[in-house]
């Protein structure tokens, strides 16, 4: 046998019971035989659950190197600013009477970030602006598991209860805790529009950069959560 087992992408095909064996068969390699597992993968969640220590790559060469955690914070600093943009091709416009000009993850000290300690506070900066007359204008992001795709989570907020004008154009902050969230990665979808289904003005079906909550502790529960969130005037 090996001593070197190398897995490259294996979580990308098959079904969830193959990759389920598959799991267990890197699990088994590495801590029942002490043989070195290398798992090449872009799925941050995995990697996080199951290697010790990674590698970035870009374009051939090595850019990072170190504890999993620190690692994959740098892959998603260095893809952030695509973040938005990134997302454009999901855009599922409506009616067009506003649209979200820009949506960013920030912490309590106003810096941009994707990977967050379950316990702490997330913020979504989002700017929109009113290309035509809407009123009661709300903003909705849902949560949804990257791996499951199931809801985990859903926020809502009126932007503005009075009609705003062609050229309007504001931003609004959105707050909540991740104190009730598992260690998983998050898929961001942003909602744009006025009151009822037919009102939506724009809406982005995920985020370029997925959202990574860890923990250094074991965390337990699941399912949909009932989550408390504030919208901070700006």
């Amino acid at each position: 046998d090996p001593d070197v087992l190398i897995v490259d992408e294996v979580l990308a095909v098959g079904d969830a019971e193959f990759q389920k064996k598959a799991i267990g068969k890197m699990k088994n390699v590495s801590k029942e035989q002490g043989r070195t597992v290398l798992f090449v993968s872009h799925n941050m969640q995995m990697i996080e659950a199951l290697c010790n220590k990674t590698i970035l790559f870009e374009k051939g060469s090595i850019v990072a190197e170190g504890k999993s955690p620190e690692v994959i914070l740098k892959y998603f600093e260095k893809i952030r600013n695509s973040s938005f943009d990134g997302a454009i091709e999901k855009r599922s416009v409506g009616d067009g009477k506003a649209q979200l000009a820009e949506v960013k993850l920030i912490d309590e000290k106003d810096h941009e970030r994707f990977h967050f300690e379950i316990g702490e506070k997330i913020r979504f900066l989002i700017e929109y602006e009113v290309f035509e007359e809407v009123k009661n204008l709300r903003i909705q992001v849902e949560l949804l598991s990257e791996k499951s795709r199931e809801p985990i989570a859903s926020l809502e907020h009126t932007l503005s209860s009075n009609p705003l004008k062609a050229g309007h154009k504001d931003k609004a902050v959105i707050e909540f805790s991740t104190e009730k969230f598992q260690p998983q990665t998050i898929e961001l979808s942003f909602w744009l529009g006025q009151d009822g289904i037919k009102g939506r003005c724009d809406a982005i079906e995920g985020l370029g950069t997925p959202l990574l909550l860890t923990s250094s502790s074991s965390q337990r529960g699941g399912g949909f959560i009932n989550l408390e969130s504030r919208l901070i005037p700006q």
